[in-house]
């Protein structure tokens, strides 16, 4: 895990055909500023970590998955977040409420 890389602001783990993340890897990254998990086989996040962790957070990637829903609680930990891409998966449904948190998306 990255326990240790309290500093990290980038982390890349893309197009490795993962269909899981264990939430535990994104403990001490307070720091973090992109996160980019394209070109995965993930179905679904589990982002229920501790509240504030990705106050920092300014891009998330998410694309070539084949995540089928996205909780509507997701983006209210990303408050800062100026970049999401999401396309390329088996999406149903999105409302707008996912976003209403995210006054800096561009």
């Amino acid at each position: 895990t990255f326990l240790d890389l309290i500093n990290l602001k980038d982390l890349k783990i893309s197009n490795n055909q993962l269909d899981s993340i264990d939430n535990k890897i994104f403990y001490n990254l307070s720091m973090i500023q992109s996160i980019e998990l394209d070109g995965n086989n993930l179905i679904e996040l589990d982002l229920s970590v501790k509240s504030g962790i990705f106050f920092n957070l300014e891009v998330f990637k998410l694309s070539k998955n084949n995540v089928f829903d996205i909780y509507p609680s997701l983006f209210l930990k990303f408050p800062n977040l100026k970049s999401l891409i999401i396309d390329s998966n088996q999406l149903k449904e999105l409302k707008s409420f996912h976003f209403s948190n995210l006054a800096y998306l561009k």
